[in-house]
């Protein structure tokens, strides 16, 4: 009981962190008039929620944390595809944690950092946005191929970083 209102607890701290490091410390650059290039950190606490938690929370955390950021501060239309991106976000790392539990390495990490970007932000989110937009789905996928070359080493390394200090933290959900 004790374990499951920590967790629980932990898991709402995660969600206040992402959505402020997703809609309030993101950034966009713009060229020529179009934002290219979104720079947000709002997946590291979905990241670490799935992995100190379990895919069950992390899955949650992924999901509300996209629901309660449209409702603070909206950043276009609603749609439930982003919603799933982000419980994939937390649904998969500690899947594939537990795989490589022996290696907890550098390339460990990095190999799940790369795959659910993959999935979530090369192939589902240009998917979104074209039914979104009616617009072909290869026209998005340049800039979040160029946007992940950027971002995926910055998670590694940020989710490495508050792994190890997390343990420190919270020992008692390792």
């Amino acid at each position: 009981m004790n374990n499951q209102i920590r967790k629980i607890s932990l898991a709402g701290l995660f969600i206040a962190l992402s959505v402020i490091l997703a809609r309030f410390l993101a950034g966009d650059m713009i060229i020529g008039g179009l934002s290219v290039l979104r720079i947000s950190f709002g997946p590291i606490p979905i990241y670490l929620s799935g992995i100190l938690l379990g895919p069950v929370h992390g899955a949650i955390v992924g999901a509300l944390s996209d629901g309660l950021g449209y409702i603070i501060k909206p950043l276009g239309p609603y749609f439930p595809g982003f919603a799933l991106n982000g419980a994939l976000t937390g649904l998969i790392p500690p899947l594939l944690f537990r795989t490589f539990k022996g290696r907890q390495s550098w390339l460990g990490l990095a190999l799940i950092v790369i795959m659910v970007e993959a999935l979530t932000s090369m192939i589902l989110t240009p998917l979104w946005l074209s039914i979104m937009t009616g617009k072909a789905f290869i026209a998005f996928l340049p800039s979040n191929i160029i946007s992940r070359a950027f971002l995926i080493p910055a998670y590694i390394i940020t989710l490495r970083l508050g792994l190890k200090y997390s343990r420190r933290m919270i020992p008692s959900l390792m």
